[in-house]
Parts: C-alpha cells; structure tokens; sequence
C-alpha cells in the first residue's frame, strides 16, 4: 500500500476589503442591532440547555460526546 502524501498548500490572495468589512462593518450592525439591544437592557437574555445550576455544562451535549474513556 502506498503512503499518502500530502499536497503543498496553495497561494491565496488576501481581500482586504472582506476583511475591513468583517472587522468593521460588521460589528456596527452588532452594536445596532435592536433585539439584542432590549434583550441586554431587560436582562432576559437566553440560558443554554445543557447548563447546571451551578453554571457548569452537561455532558454528553447534543454537539459533542465524548468517546475515549467516557462512562455511560
């Protein structure tokens, strides 16, 4: 059986006018966004499912379970 070689990795070209827009356009519509806006200032914003009285995550979630070694 032959060994897998990887391939170099390729050239790519910078667009810096994605990034100016992800690193600057975009935050603004953030800071302006009007639900998130009323969820901060009435202090209602959404807990998470899998989360504990004591603010501590449940395993397994439903996007990871851990397999090595875990005891169900």
């Amino acid at each position: 059986m032959r060994a897998h070689r990887a391939r170099p990795a390729q050239e790519r070209k910078i667009r810096y006018d994605y990034d100016a827009y992800k690193q600057s356009i975009r935050p603004l519509t953030r800071t302006f966004d009007a639900a998130l806006g009323i969820r901060k200032l009435t202090g209602s914003m959404p807990e998470a499912f899998n989360v504990d009285e004591n603010d501590q995550v449940r395993l397994p979630t439903t996007w990871w379970t851990p397999r090595v070694g875990s005891v169900r």
